[in-house]
Protein backbone atom coordinates (compact mmCIF):
# COMPACT_ATOMS: atom_id res chain seq x y z
CA UNK A 1 0.00 0.00 0.00
CA UNK A 2 1.10 3.85 -0.78
CA UNK A 3 2.82 5.46 2.62
CA UNK A 4 0.52 7.94 3.65
CA UNK A 5 3.94 10.82 2.99
CA UNK A 6 3.60 9.52 -0.56
CA UNK A 7 -0.21 10.08 -1.05
CA UNK A 8 -0.49 13.40 0.26
CA UNK A 9 2.29 14.64 -2.01
CA UNK A 10 0.62 13.09 -4.50
CA UNK A 11 -2.61 14.68 -4.69
CA UNK A 12 -0.89 17.89 -3.82
CA UNK A 13 0.74 18.07 -6.69
CA UNK A 14 -2.53 16.26 -9.04
CA UNK A 15 -4.79 19.56 -7.39
CA UNK A 16 -2.30 21.66 -8.43
CA UNK A 17 -2.17 21.02 -12.01
CA UNK A 18 -6.06 20.38 -12.28
CA UNK A 19 -6.36 23.87 -10.97
CA UNK A 20 -3.75 24.79 -13.68
CA UNK A 21 -5.65 23.56 -16.27
CA UNK A 22 -8.87 25.38 -14.99
CA UNK A 23 -7.62 28.80 -14.72
CA UNK A 24 -7.29 28.58 -11.23
CA UNK A 25 -10.72 28.90 -9.86
CA UNK A 26 -14.34 26.55 -10.01
CA UNK A 27 -16.40 27.72 -12.67
CA UNK A 28 -19.98 28.98 -11.37
CA UNK A 29 -22.93 27.03 -13.44
CA UNK A 30 -24.81 29.51 -15.59
CA UNK A 31 -28.01 29.49 -17.45
CA UNK A 32 -28.07 30.51 -21.07
CA UNK A 33 -29.57 33.66 -22.01
CA UNK A 34 -32.56 33.47 -23.43
CA UNK A 35 -32.18 32.45 -27.24
CA UNK A 36 -34.13 34.31 -29.92
CA UNK A 37 -33.83 32.04 -32.46
CA UNK A 38 -34.83 29.58 -31.01
CA UNK A 39 -38.46 31.83 -29.29
CA UNK A 40 -38.45 32.63 -32.97
CA UNK A 41 -38.12 28.82 -34.18
CA UNK A 42 -41.11 27.65 -31.53
CA UNK A 43 -43.09 30.90 -32.76
CA UNK A 44 -42.97 29.54 -36.16
CA UNK A 45 -43.38 26.42 -35.86
CA UNK A 46 -47.26 27.54 -33.50
CA UNK A 47 -47.94 29.44 -35.90
CA UNK A 48 -47.99 26.68 -38.79
CA UNK A 49 -49.57 24.31 -35.92
CA UNK A 50 -52.26 27.18 -35.72
CA UNK A 51 -53.12 27.15 -39.65
CA UNK A 52 -52.51 23.88 -40.46
CA UNK A 53 -55.30 22.91 -37.17
CA UNK A 54 -52.24 20.03 -36.38
CA UNK A 55 -52.68 19.44 -32.64
CA UNK A 56 -49.64 17.60 -32.47
CA UNK A 57 -47.84 20.22 -34.10
CA UNK A 58 -49.06 22.31 -31.76
CA UNK A 59 -47.69 20.05 -28.87
CA UNK A 60 -44.47 20.24 -30.17
CA UNK A 61 -44.59 24.12 -30.49
CA UNK A 62 -45.56 24.19 -26.45
CA UNK A 63 -42.55 21.69 -25.94
CA UNK A 64 -39.88 23.94 -28.28
CA UNK A 65 -41.43 27.48 -25.97
CA UNK A 66 -40.46 24.94 -22.39
CA UNK A 67 -37.44 23.88 -23.33
CA UNK A 68 -36.29 27.19 -23.85
CA UNK A 69 -37.46 28.75 -21.24
CA UNK A 70 -36.20 26.13 -18.81
CA UNK A 71 -32.55 26.90 -20.61
CA UNK A 72 -32.93 30.28 -19.55
CA UNK A 73 -33.87 29.48 -15.85
CA UNK A 74 -37.39 30.50 -15.65
CA UNK A 75 -38.85 27.50 -15.25
CA UNK A 76 -41.91 28.62 -14.41
CA UNK A 77 -42.65 29.71 -17.69
CA UNK A 78 -41.41 25.98 -18.96
CA UNK A 79 -43.65 24.79 -16.68
CA UNK A 80 -46.47 26.37 -17.95
CA UNK A 81 -45.41 25.55 -21.52
CA UNK A 82 -44.94 21.93 -20.78
CA UNK A 83 -48.20 21.28 -19.15
CA UNK A 84 -50.12 22.73 -22.27
CA UNK A 85 -48.32 20.27 -24.65
CA UNK A 86 -49.21 17.82 -22.13
CA UNK A 87 -52.91 18.55 -22.01
CA UNK A 88 -53.09 17.90 -25.80
CA UNK A 89 -50.62 14.78 -25.82
CA UNK A 90 -52.03 12.55 -23.10
CA UNK A 91 -55.51 11.96 -24.42
CA UNK A 92 -53.75 10.71 -26.97
CA UNK A 93 -51.59 7.62 -25.32
CA UNK A 94 -48.52 6.44 -25.68
CA UNK A 95 -45.60 8.35 -27.52
CA UNK A 96 -42.01 9.10 -28.01
CA UNK A 97 -43.26 12.72 -27.07
CA UNK A 98 -45.16 12.20 -24.33
CA UNK A 99 -42.03 9.95 -22.65
CA UNK A 100 -39.96 12.79 -23.24
CA UNK A 101 -42.24 15.52 -21.53
CA UNK A 102 -42.95 13.50 -18.93
CA UNK A 103 -39.25 13.64 -18.31
CA UNK A 104 -38.98 17.21 -18.82
CA UNK A 105 -41.50 17.48 -16.05
CA UNK A 106 -39.97 15.65 -13.44
CA UNK A 107 -36.84 17.20 -14.26
CA UNK A 108 -38.13 20.23 -12.88
CA UNK A 109 -40.11 18.44 -9.74
CA UNK A 110 -35.98 18.23 -8.85
CA UNK A 111 -36.01 22.24 -9.10
CA UNK A 112 -38.84 23.10 -7.43
CA UNK A 113 -38.13 20.39 -4.40
CA UNK A 114 -41.22 18.79 -5.24
CA UNK A 115 -40.37 14.84 -4.58
CA UNK A 116 -43.89 13.73 -5.29
CA UNK A 117 -43.91 15.18 -8.95
CA UNK A 118 -40.59 14.55 -9.41
CA UNK A 119 -40.98 10.45 -8.97
CA UNK A 120 -44.49 10.24 -10.26
CA UNK A 121 -43.80 12.06 -13.69
CA UNK A 122 -40.35 9.60 -13.94
CA UNK A 123 -42.80 6.62 -13.38
CA UNK A 124 -45.16 7.92 -16.12
CA UNK A 125 -42.38 8.60 -18.27
CA UNK A 126 -40.51 4.91 -18.13
CA UNK A 127 -44.14 3.14 -18.42
CA UNK A 128 -44.85 4.73 -22.06
CA UNK A 129 -41.13 4.46 -22.70
CA UNK A 130 -41.46 0.82 -22.10
CA UNK A 131 -44.66 -0.08 -23.44
CA UNK A 132 -42.84 1.83 -26.75
CA UNK A 133 -39.89 0.04 -26.25
CA UNK A 134 -37.50 3.13 -27.68
CA UNK A 135 -34.11 2.92 -26.07
CA UNK A 136 -33.81 7.09 -26.41
CA UNK A 137 -36.47 7.94 -24.34
CA UNK A 138 -36.01 4.66 -22.16
CA UNK A 139 -32.39 5.83 -21.38
CA UNK A 140 -33.67 9.30 -20.49
CA UNK A 141 -36.45 7.91 -18.37
CA UNK A 142 -33.84 5.25 -16.22
CA UNK A 143 -31.54 8.38 -16.18
CA UNK A 144 -34.24 9.91 -14.06
CA UNK A 145 -35.33 7.33 -11.94
CA UNK A 146 -31.89 6.85 -10.94
CA UNK A 147 -31.14 10.69 -10.07
CA UNK A 148 -34.12 10.31 -7.91
CA UNK A 149 -33.15 7.84 -5.87
CA UNK A 150 -29.55 9.00 -5.45
CA UNK A 151 -31.11 12.48 -4.33
CA UNK A 152 -31.63 12.85 -0.36
CA UNK A 153 -34.54 14.09 -0.32
CA UNK A 154 -34.37 14.56 3.35
CA UNK A 155 -32.12 17.34 3.01
CA UNK A 156 -34.12 19.47 0.01
CA UNK A 157 -34.40 23.07 1.48
CA UNK A 158 -38.41 24.15 1.84
CA UNK A 159 -39.43 20.73 2.67
CA UNK A 160 -41.79 20.45 5.75
CA UNK A 161 -41.71 16.87 5.33
CA UNK A 162 -38.08 15.56 6.76
CA UNK A 163 -39.26 11.79 6.56
CA UNK A 164 -38.75 12.22 2.88
CA UNK A 165 -36.38 9.32 1.04
CA UNK A 166 -32.50 9.63 1.56
CA UNK A 167 -29.99 8.02 -1.13
CA UNK A 168 -31.06 4.65 -2.12
CA UNK A 169 -27.65 3.70 -3.93
CA UNK A 170 -29.01 -0.38 -4.55
CA UNK A 171 -31.42 1.38 -6.28
CA UNK A 172 -29.35 3.98 -8.39
CA UNK A 173 -26.83 0.45 -9.10
CA UNK A 174 -30.01 -0.98 -10.30
CA UNK A 175 -31.42 1.62 -12.52
CA UNK A 176 -27.42 1.93 -13.74
CA UNK A 177 -27.27 -1.42 -14.93
CA UNK A 178 -30.86 -0.90 -17.07
CA UNK A 179 -28.71 2.28 -18.25
CA UNK A 180 -25.77 0.76 -19.78
CA UNK A 181 -27.07 -1.58 -22.49
CA UNK A 182 -29.20 1.54 -23.52
CA UNK A 183 -25.92 3.79 -23.55
CA UNK A 184 -23.55 1.09 -24.89
CA UNK A 185 -26.59 0.77 -28.25
CA UNK A 186 -25.91 4.51 -28.46
CA UNK A 187 -24.62 6.18 -31.44
CA UNK A 188 -23.43 9.01 -28.78
CA UNK A 189 -20.47 7.72 -27.16
CA UNK A 190 -21.08 10.20 -24.37
CA UNK A 191 -23.32 8.86 -23.58
CA UNK A 192 -21.55 5.25 -22.38
CA UNK A 193 -19.28 7.96 -20.95
CA UNK A 194 -21.87 9.28 -18.68
CA UNK A 195 -23.03 5.73 -17.28
CA UNK A 196 -19.36 4.23 -17.13
CA UNK A 197 -18.49 7.10 -14.59
CA UNK A 198 -21.52 6.44 -12.72
CA UNK A 199 -21.30 2.94 -12.92
CA UNK A 200 -17.18 3.43 -11.60
CA UNK A 201 -18.49 5.55 -8.64
CA UNK A 202 -21.58 3.13 -7.39
CA UNK A 203 -19.00 -0.04 -7.71
CA UNK A 204 -16.07 1.62 -5.95
CA UNK A 205 -19.00 2.99 -2.99
CA UNK A 206 -19.23 -1.12 -3.05
CA UNK A 207 -15.59 -1.66 -2.34
CA UNK A 208 -15.16 -3.32 -5.99
CA UNK A 209 -12.38 -3.09 -8.15
CA UNK A 210 -14.77 -3.53 -11.29
CA UNK A 211 -15.48 0.31 -10.66
CA UNK A 212 -11.85 0.44 -12.11
CA UNK A 213 -12.50 -0.74 -15.58
CA UNK A 214 -15.20 1.57 -15.46
CA UNK A 215 -12.91 4.53 -15.20
CA UNK A 216 -10.80 3.08 -17.84
CA UNK A 217 -13.38 2.81 -20.23
CA UNK A 218 -14.69 6.41 -19.39
CA UNK A 219 -11.40 7.69 -19.68
CA UNK A 220 -11.06 6.17 -23.48
CA UNK A 221 -13.94 7.67 -24.67
CA UNK A 222 -12.76 11.13 -23.49
CA UNK A 223 -9.63 10.77 -24.67
CA UNK A 224 -11.02 9.26 -28.13
CA UNK A 225 -12.97 12.82 -28.39
CA UNK A 226 -10.36 14.85 -27.28
CA UNK A 227 -12.35 16.36 -24.45
CA UNK A 228 -9.69 17.41 -22.48
CA UNK A 229 -11.02 18.61 -19.01
CA UNK A 230 -13.42 15.06 -18.53
CA UNK A 231 -10.29 13.39 -19.62
CA UNK A 232 -8.39 15.15 -16.28
CA UNK A 233 -11.67 15.00 -14.19
CA UNK A 234 -11.22 11.26 -14.78
CA UNK A 235 -7.81 10.75 -14.67
CA UNK A 236 -7.96 12.27 -11.19
CA UNK A 237 -10.98 9.73 -10.10
CA UNK A 238 -9.52 6.83 -11.58
CA UNK A 239 -6.01 7.64 -9.87
CA UNK A 240 -7.48 7.63 -6.92
CA UNK A 241 -9.33 4.46 -7.31
CA UNK A 242 -5.69 2.81 -8.28
CA UNK A 243 -4.59 4.12 -4.97
CA UNK A 244 -7.53 2.79 -3.02
CA UNK A 245 -6.43 -1.04 -4.73
CA UNK A 246 -2.68 -0.95 -4.86
CA UNK A 247 -2.17 -0.26 -8.26
CA UNK A 248 0.80 2.38 -7.77
CA UNK A 249 2.33 1.79 -11.01
CA UNK A 250 -1.10 2.59 -12.94
CA UNK A 251 -1.54 5.91 -10.64
CA UNK A 252 1.96 7.08 -11.12
CA UNK A 253 1.39 6.79 -14.82
CA UNK A 254 -1.88 8.62 -14.65
CA UNK A 255 -0.27 11.14 -12.64
CA UNK A 256 2.44 11.85 -16.09
CA UNK A 257 -0.38 11.90 -17.84
CA UNK A 258 -1.90 14.80 -15.76
CA UNK A 259 0.96 16.91 -15.46
CA UNK A 260 1.15 16.57 -19.10
CA UNK A 261 -2.35 17.61 -19.57
CA UNK A 262 -1.82 20.35 -17.03
CA UNK A 263 1.20 21.91 -19.21
CA UNK A 264 -0.46 21.72 -22.20
CA UNK A 265 -3.39 23.69 -20.87
CA UNK A 266 -1.30 26.22 -18.94
CA UNK A 267 0.80 26.57 -22.56
CA UNK A 268 -2.77 27.54 -24.75
CA UNK A 269 -2.92 30.46 -22.72
CA UNK A 270 -2.13 33.68 -24.11
CA UNK A 271 0.27 36.16 -22.23
CA UNK A 272 -0.43 39.46 -21.35
CA UNK A 273 1.13 42.37 -23.54
CA UNK A 274 3.25 42.94 -20.35
CA UNK A 275 4.04 39.63 -19.28
CA UNK A 276 5.79 39.54 -22.94
CA UNK A 277 7.75 42.97 -22.47
CA UNK A 278 8.70 41.51 -18.88
CA UNK A 279 9.96 37.82 -20.41
CA UNK A 280 11.54 40.15 -23.48
CA UNK A 281 14.02 41.84 -20.84
CA UNK A 282 14.79 39.06 -18.64
CA UNK A 283 15.57 36.93 -21.85
CA UNK A 284 17.92 40.01 -22.83
CA UNK A 285 20.04 40.33 -19.36
CA UNK A 286 20.62 36.10 -20.04
CA UNK A 287 21.84 37.00 -23.21
CA UNK A 288 24.19 39.71 -22.16
CA UNK A 289 25.58 37.65 -19.06
CA UNK A 290 25.95 34.34 -22.04
CA UNK A 291 28.06 37.21 -24.08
Amino acid sequence: MLVGRYRKYFWMVMLLLWGMANGGMAQQPKFLPLQPHKLQWAQQVLKEAKEKKDSLLLAEAYYLFGKTYEASGDYLSAKRYFMQSLRILEPRGDSFELSRLYTRLSGLGFIFYNYADALRYAQLSLAVAQRIRSDKVLLRAYSKMRDIHQTDWSQMPGQANRNLPKPNYDSVLYYLKKIEPLARRSPDPLELAAVSGYLGVELLRRNDPKGLAYFEERLRIFTKQKILNDQVKTMLSLASASLKFGRIQRAKQLQHFIHQAGQAQVEQVPRQPHQHRQHHRVDHRVAQRAA
